[in-house]
């Protein structure tokens, strides 16, 4: 994360900006994963249900 703010940084985005846009993309990613994972649960429960 640290590696990514500081590459931002030398590509002329500010620091606050990137310090922002990292957090922002990691909520993202896990949403994201979240989402994917309660949609697999879902899915190996209605296969379940086969009573």
């Amino acid at each position: 994360m640290i590696i990514v703010i500081h590459l931002l940084q030398h590509l002329g985005v500010p620091s606050g900006a990137a310090i922002a846009i990292v957090i922002a993309a990691g909520k993202f990613l896990k949403g994201g994963i979240a989402r994917t994972a309660a949609r697999r649960d879902r899915e190996q429960g209605s296969s379940r249900d086969y009573r």
